[in-house]
């Protein structure tokens, strides 16, 4: 009767229409040894992303409230115009605002000077402007990781990400222009912002790596596909599913 019970849950799971595979830490994994691997910059896009991802995982993040859409051709939307909440014509993605940094003994610290000293941070409040499911307004903590299996410590850290990717929103653009976070240096000094596109494309390639998928494989390329940037959020459901919290 248990594996029954099984065998039924993934005979539902696999019917789901549309169904999105989820970013899983192996992928996290992955990228990081290839950031370091590959002696990137700090700004680099393929660094920022992995920050967002373990932010992302942390949070539960849907695309709209951190990236920006690529048009139909990859482009990406000038820094001017990243997608607007017609409520009060400000963006709908994360602003440096909408971060409140802690120290440890709880005072708080600006995110700019937060940015520049990360290790005096121990907590943040993240404060979403917008969400699909109409919850503006909400706030999620998140806390400094203190495993000491993780090498190096600053690795996979939601504190240390959101951190990082606080330094190059700081670093590449005005800290007071209502610029999204979600940036990477595209050229010498100059910013751009991170779109679906890029989350998406780096999702597959992680899965394609991890799992070994062939991307020239049209079967391989039909499982690639259930990766998007919505993985990120599937990645959080399936780790607090892991947890033994409710699916509902």
């Amino acid at each position: 009767p248990c594996l029954d019970a099984v065998y039924k849950e993934l005979l539902r799971y696999e019917k789901v229409a549309n169904r999105r595979e989820p970013l899983t830490m192996e992928m996290v994994q992955a990228l990081h040894q290839r950031n370091v691997r590959e002696g990137l910059p700090p700004f680099h896009q393929n660094v920022q992303l992995y920050h967002w991802q373990v932010v992302g995982l942390a949070l539960g993040l849907r695309r709209i409230e951190w990236c920006q859409e690529a048009s139909s051709n990859g482009s990406r939307p000038d820094l001017s115009r990243p997608q607007i909440d017609e409520r009060d014509n400000l963006p709908r993605a994360f602003l440096p605002d909408d971060i409140e940094c802690f120290s440890h003994t709880g005072s708080y610290i600006s995110p700019l000077e937060a940015a520049f000293a990360p290790s005096n941070v121990a907590t943040c409040l993240v404060t979403w402007r917008f969400q699909k499911n109409g919850e503006n307004g909400e706030k999620k903590k998140i806390t400094r990781s203190s495993s000491s299996t993780i090498n190096p410590p600053s690795a996979h850290c939601r504190i240390e990400s959101l951190m990082a990717i606080l330094r190059c929103r700081f670093s590449l653009v005005d800290p007071s222009a209502p610029v999204p976070l979600a940036v990477f240096q595209s050229a010498p000094n100059t910013a751009a912002y991170l779109t679906n596109w890029d989350a998406t494309g780096m999702l597959r390639s992680l899965a394609a790596e991890v799992y070994n998928l062939d991307p020239s494989n049209s079967r391989d390329m039909i499982c690639l596909k259930r990766w998007s940037c919505h993985s990120i959020r599937v990645g959080t459901c399936v780790l607090l599913h892991g947890m033994g919290f409710s699916s509902t």
